[in-house]
């Protein structure tokens, strides 16, 4: 039998056995570059597919944070400013409330007890900056540049069971009064059509971590500090990754037209009546931010805000801008 004469094959003289030769050094050579350029290949698909996975959950991040943190202000501000049932102009009065700390402004008078019994001012905001002394918003946990909302009303459902220390609106048809703890008001014209509501004030602010300031990559957050039945504020988190809060406020003019105006005369703790009662919308944007950067991801953008133009650092973060225009309802 005769043999073709290959690279692969020889013959040998002890029978009809063919006894297969060794690769080559060329073919040896050229089978290893084909098989890396197949490994380079599935590598850089596997890369890209890592890269777009990671820029979907980065995407998807931003929009749980950004949907979030604008639907809790939304609940709140279509809130504001309800006070039961005292409607219009009432005789408001603060039932000899009195709170230790809490949130008070720089004005002339100002104290937590005139902030928190403040019932007729549904909504106010501080523009850029942060009015409030360290045991209502502190300065470390403040992000310079940022707006602070300040937002009242009381509870939709009234109590039959006031509890010790609470703040409530004793509200009637007619008038409206604060007490704290367990016995309400006595009505002074006799009438018995009042009912007892648990009093909510909201601060939202900026500040710089979301858990702990040695976080690290700290991630900044939108919180709400609220008012407790012992007279502080309790700094609740609303949603991760905002870096960003600004807000306008909406005020009819007399040629039936809406301004939207970044601040208002008036402030946080007088009750008499000030530009800030005439509010019935407002803007809110919101500038979210990834949890942590992307390698090889690179961005500059301007994002524009009421007063303020925030451009992004190259820092491999994505953000995204949220925005709403939101009707007040009482």
């Amino acid at each position: 039998m005769v043999f073709p004469k290959t690279s692969t094959h020889r013959r040998r003289q002890d029978g009809l056995r063919v006894v297969p030769a060794g690769f080559t050094l060329v073919e040896l050579l050229v089978s290893t570059a084909i098989g890396m350029f197949i490994l380079a290949g599935l590598i850089a698909v596997l890369t890209a597919n890592y890269r777009s996975s990671r820029a979907n959950d980065q995407t998807s991040e931003l929009v749980a944070n950004g949907s979030q943190a604008l639907n809790a202000l939304k609940r709140d501000i279509r809130q504001a400013g309800f006070r039961g049932r005292t409607w219009g102009e009432s005789t408001i009065s603060d039932g000899g409330v009195a709170l230790a700390s809490g949130c008070a402004g720089a004005e002339p008078g100002a104290s937590a007890s005139a902030f928190a019994t403040n019932m007729g001012q549904g909504v106010w905001g501080a523009n850029n900056n942060n009015p409030f002394p360290g045991n209502c918003i502190s300065p470390d946990d403040y992000v310079p540049g940022t707006d602070v909302l300040v937002i009242r009303y009381v509870t939709a459902l009234a109590t039959t069971a006031p509890a010790a220390g609470t703040l409530y609106w004793h509200s009637s048809y007619g008038r409206g009064e604060l007490f704290r703890g367990l016995v309400p008001p006595t009505d002074p014209m006799g009438v018995n059509d009042a009912a007892d509501f648990a009093v909510q004030i909201r601060v939202y602010h900026v500040r710089p971590y979301t858990r702990s300031p040695d976080e690290n990559p700290r991630s900044p957050a939108l919180v709400k500090s609220s008012l407790q039945s012992d007279g502080t504020m309790q700094v609740e988190l609303v949603t991760s990754g905002i870096e960003q809060f600004q807000v306008q406020y909406g005020r009819q003019e007399s040629d039936a037209n809406t301004q939207y105006i970044d601040t208002m005369a008036g402030d946080s703790s007088t009750r008499t009546p000030t530009e800030w009662d005439d509010v019935h919308a407002m803007r809110i944007w919101l500038l979210a931010r990834s949890a942590a950067p992307e390698a090889g991801y690179s961005s500059r953008a301007a994002y524009v805000m009421g007063d303020q133009t925030a451009v992004s650092p190259i820092d491999g973060y994505y953000r995204r801008l949220f925005s709403s225009v939101v009707q007040l309802r009482n």
